[in-house]
């Protein structure tokens, strides 16, 4: 399978591990690729800047990703009622086009320390917006859309 190579114009997520140990995210929109790097103007940056193709995804359901860190905000009810706005939020800046988004409520357990909390519609196509724990050393939790199994 050859892997996905940004072209000019596309928005792309650009990611990487902060000092913190929890991803730092940057959207913007590829301007060239030159070898394993693509020039990307980052939202609110007046000159663009390389990113290795390595931290590059395109921006689409599944790729935006709200990572927080602690783990009060699962569990915590109340809190945990506030990631899909959150997400939301995070969608918007990444410039996703979501035709509806349904909350849930306070979710419903599919595994320890995984929630569904609600339903994303993009595209025509039906996505489950879920929050869990990330498998990092640094507790965080994320909140992403998935694929209906």
């Amino acid at each position: 399978m050859i892997p996905w190579t940004p072209e000019p114009g596309d928005r792309v997520r650009v990611s990487h591990v902060g000092e913190g140990g929890l991803p730092e995210v940057r959207y913007g929109w590829v301007e060239g690729v030159q070898r394993l790097h693509a020039i990307v103007l980052f939202d609110g940056e007046l000159s663009p800047e390389q990113a290795h193709l390595g931290t590059i995804q395109p921006v689409e359901v599944t790729t935006v990703q709200l990572v927080l860190p602690g783990r009060d905000l699962l569990d915590d009810v109340e809190l945990r009622c506030g990631l899909v706005k959150m997400w939301q939020a995070e969608a918007d800046l990444a410039g996703l086009a979501v035709d509806t988004l349904q909350e849930w409520g306070v979710g419903t357990m599919v595994a320890i320390g995984k929630f569904e909390l609600g339903e994303v519609i993009a595209g025509g196509e039906a996505y489950v917006l879920v929050a869990g724990l990330s498998a990092s050393d640094h507790p965080a939790v994320y909140v992403r859309a998935e694929h209906r199994s």
